[in-house]
């Protein structure tokens, strides 16, 4: 996929960590945060759709009843 050029404003405190990856990478700057971003997005997604089950679960009257949250702990104790 062709890269596309995006404009981003980072405090000085960020842009000196990247640069310092990047460095110890041997990478460019923007392959540091291109691979950043993937893994954020990656995860941000992955987080949503788990939340977005367990909503469902909930909406559907699937929760844990006294007795599982018991057994639960019980099996810590």
């Amino acid at each position: 996929m062709p890269a596309t050029p995006f404009t981003v404003r980072l405090d000085q405190n960020l842009q000196s960590h990247l640069e310092r990856l990047a460095d110890l990478l041997g990478r460019p700057r923007s392959w540091v945060i291109n691979r950043a971003l993937e893994n954020y997005l990656h995860a941000e997604e992955w987080h949503l759709a788990e939340l977005q089950k367990r909503v469902a679960a909930a909406d559907a009257g699937d929760f844990a009843d006294d007795h599982d949250v018991e057994a639960f702990f019980q099996q810590w104790r």
